[in-house]
């Protein structure tokens, strides 16, 4: 048994969409493979080399429990077709391999005593979504000289491809905060709005070049925006979409947000939607237990003690999905401080167990089956 989505792989789907991204420097690409002891699936988005996404494995321990398990990490391609991945929050390397013809050959460290040599195949499965990236990098000066201040942006964006319906593809790109118009039932090309937001930004920052002042605060701006895959399946699919911005003050501001949508609906799918009736609740109980243990919060105590807004945390509909569960994220100011940082509380399959829409576990169900 697998856990990843699987099916019967569509050859042609893969060949023509092998043929078109090995000619590039962005895309995404998805790869599957196990070892004795562990299965693999890597989430892989390379813009302009730089590495980004999701790794998810699932082991075997010694009472026969499936544990899986998720690395967000980032890194690089070097000489084409080496590739060397680190933990987003880490520096050292903790897998490197090499792509060739489709396949990447790869070492996996997962800890001191599991090191893993595993072959992967790229890989999509019928029904699942074939990502298209899109990205766009422009630096602007404010002033015509060498130590000018600057504005940056950058965007690094993954769309449905192909396949996918004009009315889905439509509501993903309202989700990652680009609004397409429609023409006779076509979208206009994303990356055209993309650029559009990329030039309103940077003339916005020129206009103001009548306002410097040399000894006043800093007037660098900076806006970046990328997306990742969380879970991709015949049946539903989940993404992330990190935004930054700093256009002056203290800190500049960082929102998170997340999708799961549904091909079958062609539906971004709400709490109402996942969970049951009447679940907020309990749901509220395990997500403040939970942020307490973490943030080692007596669990008598009071969380606005802590410097949070609320006594109780109550389930928001910024939910997303991997293999392993589903978790809560909660960006800055939304139940605390911005110095308290964000709040990211996520649950087992297991924890939630009577918790989920009949609807919605059958989804997860199947991608478990096939």
């Amino acid at each position: 048994m697998k856990l990843f989505p699987t099916g019967f792989l569509s050859i042609l789907s893969l060949l023509l969409f092998t043929d078109a991204v090995f000619g590039q420097t962005t895309y995404y690409q998805q790869f599957d493979g196990e070892s004795t002891r562990v299965a693999y699936q890597i989430y892989l988005n390379n813009v302009n080399n730089k590495l980004s996404g999701n790794l998810y494995y699932k082991l075997n321990n010694v009472d026969h429990e499936e544990k899986i398990g998720r690395i967000e990490f980032a890194g690089n391609f070097e000489n084409d077709s080496i590739i060397r991945l680190r933990k987003f929050t880490e520096e050292n390397t903790f897998a490197s391999g090499e792509i060739t013809n489709n396949q990447l050959k790869i070492i996996i460290q997962l800890s001191d005593s599991l090191i893993d040599t595993v072959d992967m195949k790229m890989q999509f499965y019928p029904g699942e979504i074939i990502f298209e990236s899109i990205s766009t990098a422009k630096t602007v000066k404010l002033l015509v000289r060498d130590d000018s201040p600057e504005a940056t942006f950058e965007m690094a964006l993954l769309v449905p491809g192909s396949g996918t319906s004009l009315f889905l593809r439509d509501l993903v790109l309202k989700f990652l905060n680009i609004y397409p118009d429609t023409v006779k039932s076509e979208l206009i090309e994303p990356k055209v709005q993309v650029l559009a937001e990329q030039d309103n930004f940077l003339n916005d920052y020129l206009s103001l070049q009548s306002l410097f002042d040399s000894d006043g605060p800093s007037f660098n701006w900076f806006k970046t925006a990328s997306t990742q895959v969380l879970y991709n399946s015949p049946h539903v699919f989940c993404i992330e979409n990190a935004m930054y911005a700093f256009t002056g003050g203290a800190h500049g501001i960082e929102n998170i947000s997340y999708g799961i949508f549904s091909q079958f609906t062609d539906t971004k799918l709400q709490y109402s939607e996942i969970f049951k009736p009447d679940t907020q609740f309990i749901l509220s109980n395990l997500i403040t237990t939970s942020v307490k243990k973490t943030q080692e919060i007596p669990q008598d105590s009071s969380l606005p003690d802590y410097l949070y807004f609320v006594r109780k945390i109550d389930p928001n509909e910024n939910i997303y999905l991997t293999p392993a569960g589903l978790g809560f994220y909660y960006n800055s100011y939304e139940i605390a401080p911005y110095s308290t940082g964000q709040t990211n509380v996520f649950f087992s399959f297991d924890e939630l167990k009577g918790l989920l829409n009949k609807e919605f576990e059958n989804m997860i169900a199947e991608t478990k089956k096939e």
